[in-house]
């Protein structure tokens, strides 16, 4: 048999006689070649993919030295409905402004498919740069600081009020179901690169937690109806959902 292992890390076999030609192609060809194969891989996702498949094609072309195609593969990712997931997975340092630069694409959605519109990262700057902020003047070594305001303890209930905690994020079901969220997204970037051979039983505990967080958010509905109205537990589902279905459909089952 001919073995033959893609740019994705799967190996596929062909019996002999399947083989119809064989071509050795080097330097621009072979580039023209990989590059029509990602161009391809695209076309087959249609209109609608999901961007957590989209950015594993990404990371692919760029693997393969086409960061042009790996580029625009990754615009598109972010700007889906699984442009949040991907921030919170592998985005590091201040991730609130990394949430907003996202917002900000062309055709951003949120997990609902709502569109989020573009939002302003910060005050405008010349070049498109980001704003330096400068470190706060040390105080005067000769004089004592002042005494920092102690903060107001937050409370359960409420109307939204400042200084009043929101009873749903308050609630344990939500602190639970963020733990297994969190959890399940660091198994999944570990395993981001591996092949589903690789990387399977770390998939499988991803899995497991993002089922988990389904479970605590289901919770949540049921002890405070007012829930299923919030925005954030809103997103938290869809952004579950979608990784459960992806985790399912990379490991190849259908449960």
């Amino acid at each position: 048999r001919v073995v033959v292992t893609g740019v994705d890390g799967l190996e596929r076999a062909f019996e002999p006689g399947a083989v119809r030609a064989r071509a050795t192609l080097r330097g621009g060809d072979a580039r023209a070649a990989v590059a029509e194969g990602f161009d391809a891989a695209r076309r087959a996702l249609g209109d609608a993919p999901s961007g957590l498949v989209l950015h594993r094609l990404a990371f692919q072309a760029f693997g393969a030295g086409l960061p042009d195609r790996g580029a625009r593969l990754l615009v598109e990712a972010l700007a889906s409905r699984e442009g949040a997931i991907l921030v919170d997975m592998f985005g590091d340092g201040d991730l609130e402004r990394l949430h907003r630069a996202r917002a900000s694409l062309p055709g951003a959605t949120s997990p609902t498919g709502a569109p989020v519109g573009p939002l302003a990262l910060a005050a405008p700057t010349t070049g498109g740069e980001l704003p330096d902020h400068p470190d706060p003047p040390a105080p005067d070594p000769l004089e004592d600081p002042p005494d920092e305001p102690a903060e107001p303890a937050p409370t359960s209930t409420g109307g939204g009020q400042a200084g009043v905690r929101d009873p749903v994020i308050a609630h344990p079901a939500w602190g639970a179901a963020e733990g297994a969220y969190r959890t399940g997204l660091q198994l999944y970037r570990s395993a981001f690169g591996a092949s589903v051979a690789q990387g399977g039983p770390t998939i499988r505990g991803a899995l497991r937690q993002f089922r988990a967080a389904q479970d605590q958010l289901d919770r949540l509905v049921a002890a405070v109806p007012d829930a299923v109205e919030h925005y954030e537990v809103q997103r938290r589902i869809q952004e579950v959902n979608s990784l459960v279905l992806d985790c399912t459909k990379r490991l190849g089952t259908g449960d």
